[in-house]
């Protein structure tokens, strides 16, 4: 293949062995008969035990950050509504398995609010990415940052067979 001249070349290959301690906590709460509150939190630190390329011991896996938390909330003012409002928050993670290049860490929040027609029919406003927040998804080594979706609004149908 051509790799241009300021290129990158990447080849993924399997690790062997990698060691995955963590701790996952969520919980839910029913503030009122209508409010709904949920949290979560995962910690994991994912290393390299055994690797073909022996300089890979020891490093943490690529585009795994250690932390990740969300929050979310929920309000049924009514029978056939739902509104929903969720935070994530992702911790800086490697983009490669040198742990060389970083990842910002990020932050980002989504809204939706539903209406039921009928046990069949309902539909749905969706807001991804509600504060326009900037993700890093890739960055090479030359600096060139990939950045993820920013603000996607969405409308959405269903119907039940």
């Amino acid at each position: 293949g051509f790799i241009p001249v300021g290129g990158v070349l990447r080849q993924r290959q399997n690790i062997d062995l990698v060691t995955a301690p963590g701790l996952e906590l969520s919980g839910e709460w029913q503030v009122l008969p209508t409010v709904f509150l949920n949290a979560s939190y995962i910690y994991t630190r994912p290393t390299i035990d055994r690797a073909t390329e022996s300089a890979l011991v020891g490093n943490l896996l690529a585009q795994s950050p250690e932390h990740v938390a969300t929050g979310s909330i929920e309000w049924k003012p009514g029978r056939r509504w739902l509104l929903r409002a969720e935070a994530r928050y992702n911790a800086s993670q490697f983009e490669d398995d040198q742990n060389a290049i970083s990842l910002a860490p990020f932050f980002t929040v989504d809204a939706a609010v539903s209406y039921e027609f009928s046990a069949k029919v309902s539909a749905g406003l969706k807001v991804e990415n509600l504060l326009n927040a900037e993700v890093e998804t890739g960055k090479s080594g030359d600096g060139l940052v990939s950045i993820g979706t920013p603000r996607l609004v969405t409308l959405q149908l269903d119907y039940a067979l």
